[in-house]
């Protein structure tokens, strides 16, 4: 039977209609041959490691991730806090720019929701994708926040509040599934566990993919008897329990430290570490290096997916904390959120195939880096601008790290100084108990610290006043933090502290690096 000519051409029509529309369900956004070069980006990020913890014995793969890429010996949070930290890290700011200043509202100060990290990917043709904890506080704004923030095209959340087991997960449209106390329900096991089917299932996928696995190890958490973390230490997996049982708390010469009077007034009256502390640190720093065997294979797990897709050679791999902590440095045994070295260090580890950077990555690199910088560096590697819009960008304060993972020495990294900064919150009016400021902001070098304790309760209070209290160390020399400068009335002190001040004041309110910006970041 013979077919007309129009008909046929209508036929043909039809068919590369349907054909058309086979292409478009397969994704919404079809990666063009430039969407195809750009690479895989994979970020692991862990919940209060400490600098310290990331060792041979805990953590073996990313101690051989690191053998292919860079790891930053500097690396800093610039606010230690989880919240406000995780918003650096999706928005290239300091928390004065970005307004998480603080865990509580958490995620309800942050400026512009929609115009963050994944965003921008979104923008340049990349499949996002987050798996965990994610910004204090985010369920507690508007209404059904369960389903996925601004930017992510799938998610598993980790509800609030969170736990190692027992706890609470919402999926990408906000459906709530509960998980138990099975070996298989552990919480890192399971956010592993999906990260790997996510770069399975999207190994035939053109489009790239970024890929951010948010773990609540090692925070606290709620114990548990069978692993013989009490109280309210972090859980590690079973198979992982009593796995460093005879590991001693590390006794630095900052461990309880013999003198504080020369620390500020808030921090002078801090009480030595009894006995009952000194076994909680103990217990608590066990059970933090064991919790970070689950995160470790995951981190193995991760790799080996990739490489049995084949796509090893276009992914870069960052391994990051969100901030440090310490174990009884200064007498604090709860360990983060002043300015201390314990507490702002993190580990930080970014490996990008050579073909990707035209070079070899150097194994070490000592100059000052933060935070801040990981989106800046996200956004180079993918080719992409930090834009929701022509009209829609967000000012980064970080620098984009990419020279020094080619062995370069930019300008900016030879003297670079970063602001450290937090906040309680202009209602919070008291602190819990001595040791703990209400407001400060200062400055960091690799060779020195000063900062300024806008908010602090005076010597034996609690109640926050505006009288500043000044720290000041020189961390070539003192790289414990033993000795405050800030009375000293040496002229070489005195010089030290007067460019330190003015440096942190510029810190404190600026905003971009560009030689356009009104008042740039160093």
């Amino acid at each position: 039977m013979s077919i007309s000519r129009p008909i046929a051409l209508a036929l043909l029509v039809v068919v590369l209609l349907l054909a058309g529309a086979a292409l478009l369900l397969r994704s919404d956004r079809p990666a063009s041959s430039s969407q195809r070069d750009r690479p895989d980006i994979v970020v692991i990020q862990t919940d209060d490691q400490s600098l310290a913890s990331l060792g041979g014995a805990t953590m073996p793969n990313v101690i051989e991730l690191a053998k292919n890429g860079t790891t930053f010996t500097e690396a800093i949070a610039t606010t230690s806090l989880c919240c406000p930290s995780r918003a650096s890290l999706l928005t290239g700011q300091y928390a004065h720019n970005h307004g998480v200043l603080n865990n509580r509202p958490g995620y309800a100060k942050l400026r512009g929701p929609e115009n963050v990290l994944p965003a921008w990917l979104q923008r340049a043709g990349y499949r996002t994708v987050h798996l965990g904890k994610f910004l204090n506080g985010y369920e507690d704004v508007g209404e059904a926040r369960r389903s996925a923030a601004p930017g992510w095209d799938d998610w598993l959340l980790a509800l609030a509040p969170r736990a190692y087991n027992g706890y609470k997960l919402a999926d990408v449209e906000g459906h709530e599934q509960r998980k138990g106390g099975r070996p298989r329900d552990y919480a890192t096991k399971v956010f592993n566990r999906r990260a790997e089917q996510v770069i399975r299932r999207h190994a035939a996928e053109p489009a790239p993919l970024y890929l951010q696995v948010d773990h609540y190890a090692p925070h606290n958490g709620s114990g548990d008897p069978r692993s013989g973390c009490t109280g309210n230490s972090a859980v590690p997996a079973r198979r992982d329990a009593y796995a460093f049982n005879h590991r001693p708390l590390p006794h630095p010469r900052s461990f309880d430290e013999d003198d504080v009077s020369d620390k500020p007034p808030f921090m002078s009256t801090v009480s030595r570490i009894d006995p009952a502390e000194r076994h909680q640190l103990r217990r608590d720093y066990r059970c933090d290096l064991a919790s970070l065997r689950s995160v470790d294979r995951g981190v193995g797990g991760i790799v080996d997916a990739v490489r049995d897709t084949g796509r090893l050679d276009r992914t870069v791999f960052v391994f990051i904390s969100d901030n440090g902590y310490s174990y009884g440095e200064h007498r604090l045994v709860e360990g983060k959120g002043l300015a201390y070295e314990e507490s702002i260090r993190v580990p930080m580890v970014i490996a990008a195939p050579p073909g990707l950077l035209e070079a070899d990555s150097p194994r070490r690199n000592d100059d000052p880096v933060a935070n801040i910088d990981l989106a800046p560096t996200i956004l180079d590697l993918a080719g992409a601008a930090p834009c929701l819009d022509a009209e829609r960008c967000r000012m980064l304060d970080g620098r984009s790290l990419v020279p020094l993972l080619r062995g370069e020495r930019p300008a900016w990294s030879r003297d670079r100084a970063l602001a450290v900064e937090f906040t309680a919150g202009g209602r919070i009016n008291a602190v819990p108990k001595a040791g703990q400021s209400c407001e400060y902001h200062g400055v960091r070098t690799t060779s020195e610290m000063l900062v300024v304790h806008t908010r602090a309760p005076r010597r034996g209070e609690t109640r926050c006043r505006r009288e500043p209290q000044i720290e000041q160390y020189d961390l070539e020399r003192d790289p414990r933090q033993l000795e405050n400068l800030a009375d000293r009335s040496g002229d070489r002190v005195r010089e030290r502290r007067s460019e330190l001040l003015e440096r942190a004041r510029a810190l404190a309110t600026c905003a971009g690096t560009s030689s356009a910006a009104e008042d740039p970041c160093e």
